[in-house]
C-alpha cells in the first residue's frame, strides 16, 4: 500500500481548513451592527461614536493613564465583529486599537497601543 500523499491534496486540505464557516448569530451582527451612540470604558472614559456604513468616528474624554485628563478624537472600521481604530489625543499621545464586538453588540474589548501609555486592554460598554 502506498501511503505517500500528493502535495496538491495536502495544500487543498490546508486551504479548506482556513475557510470561515457562516454562523447565524455572527451574520446577524454583521447586518445590524451600528456603533453610534455613547460608550463608557472600564477606565472611566466616555466615547461618542458616529457610524456611517462600516466606518465610524469618535470623540472621547476621561482620566488618562498618568493621572491627568484627556480628550481625543479618532476613526475606525467595524467588519463583522472586528473593530479597528486609531486616535489622536490632546495629552499629547496617539494610538491604535484592535478589538472584538460582543455577539449582542453591546460591548467592545480591545487591545490598544498608545504612544504615552503603552499597550493595554480596555472594555467598552454601550450606554443607554
Amino acid at each position: 500500500m502506498n501511503t505517500r500523499r500528493h502535495p496538491s491534496r495536502c495544500q487543498l486540505r490546508l486551504r479548506l481548513s482556513k475557510l470561515q464557516v457562516p454562523h447565524p448569530q455572527l451574520d446577524q451582527i454583521r447586518r445590524e451592527v451600528n456603533l453610534s451612540g455613547q460608550w463608557r470604558n472600564n477606565l472611566g472614559a466616555v466615547y461618542q461614536l458616529v457610524q456611517n456604513g462600516n466606518a465610524f468616528r469618535f470623540e472621547a474624554k476621561g482620566p488618562s493613564c498618568t493621572g491627568g485628563y484627556f480628550q481625543s478624537s479618532g476613526s475606525g472600521t467595524v467588519t463583522g465583529i472586528s473593530v479597528e481604530s486609531t486616535y489622536q489625543s490632546n495629552y499629547p499621545s496617539r494610538g491604535s486599537c484592535s478589538g472584538t464586538l460582543s455577539q449582542d453588540g453591546a460591548q467592545i474589548t480591545s487591545t490598544c497601543t498608545d504612544s504615552a501609555c503603552g499597550t493595554f486592554v480596555v472594555s467598552m460598554a454601550r450606554q443607554q
